[in-house]
């Protein structure tokens, strides 16, 4: 308890209790009559109880240095820099959890994806180390339902994808296809994410995605995926069906594991994995030779505008 605390609840029992003693004077003083008496009962249950307020007060003072729960300041500096936003995405039970685990030394410095560079280094002077600043991944939505890809029923249910993923409606006809009930855009604490009404398809706000990787998680159908910013060559399916069935439902957009990606990558950048073909960024250089070979058009070329003004801020 703080020092004011402690004082304020000594003032508060001498006041009540002097209060209390009036009041009963008071009262005493009206019944009887005798004012000479009465002002001496008066006196004395004033002095009295006003000690025992200050006993009582003085032992309130004690037991709550005996029982007081120290913390850390550490702690209270660290979660005064965090955002509070409390998402989660960290790992851990809210910004107070975060900032008691960093203090422990049981989360990294970058651990907090709203937050960015800017909080990681606020992190990082408060702890004493340096930070290695790293690029904040932004979430993409690897699907290209909306290309030719047929609706197999109406779903009246719970608008949530999970709930009809649960109830095992396939809505479209490849079963990794985005369902559309915008349980990502839901999830997204900071409303980076939109639905397109018109193709009922999630659209990123990248200017606004932070990374925090929620969406991910939330997506039953695993189509979306945290990707480098600076990265704008993207196989845009996730679907692990045989290639068969892939080439039936899709008329373009759908990985068919041909690896005629994979042979013309001059950097074995890609690679198939469970019938389809995926980037490892590190290695990828942008080339773009992918995306001429590909006979599905399942490469695709995105952020055309975000590189556009990154290469003006370059220049």
């Amino acid at each position: 308890m703080p020092k004011s605390s402690r004082l304020f609840a000594m003032i508060l029992c001498v006041f009540l209790a002097s209060g209390f003693t009036f009041l009963y004077a008071v009262t005493e003083c009206q019944e009887t009559g005798g004012i000479s008496s009465s002002f001496s009962l008066i006196w004395i249950s004033v002095i009295s109880l006003a000690g025992m307020g200050i006993i009582f007060g003085c032992g309130l003072a004690i037991a709550s240095q005996i029982f007081e729960v120290k913390t850390d300041p550490k702690v209270a500096a660290l979660n005064e820099v965090l955002p509070q936003i409390n998402c989660g995405a960290c790992g851990f039970p809210g910004c107070s959890g975060l900032a008691q685990a960093l203090a422990d030394g049981k989360a990294s410095p970058d651990a907090c994806k709203p937050g960015g560079v800017v909080v990681a280094n606020k992190i990082g002077e408060i702890l004493g180390i340096k930070v290695e600043t790293t690029q904040v991944p932004v979430a993409t939505i690897l699907c290209t339902r909306k290309h030719g890809v047929k609706k197999t029923k109406e779903y009246n249910g719970i608008q949530d994808c999970r709930a009809a993923v649960t109830l095992g409606t396939n809505i479209y006809e490849c079963a990794f296809a985005c369902l559309g009930l915008g349980t990502c855009a839901k999830a997204c604490p900071f409303d980076a994410i939109i639905m397109d009404e018109k193709e009922n398809m999630p659209v990123v706000k990248e200017s606004v995605c932070t990374g925090c990787g929620l969406c991910v998680k939330e997506c039953p159908v695993q189509i979306i995926r945290l990707t480098p910013r600076d990265h704008h060559v993207h196989i845009l399916c996730a679907s692990t069906e045989a290639p068969k069935i892939k080439a039936k439902v899709h008329k373009p957009g759908g990985c068919i594991a041909c690896k005629k990606c994979v042979k013309t990558c001059p950097v074995e950048a890609i690679s198939i994995k469970d019938n389809v073909a995926v980037i490892d960024y590190k290695k990828c250089t942008n080339c773009e030779k992918c995306i001429a070979v590909c006979p599905t058009t399942a490469i695709f070329k995105i952020r055309p505008v975000a590189l556009k003004q990154e290469e003006a801020k370059l220049a």
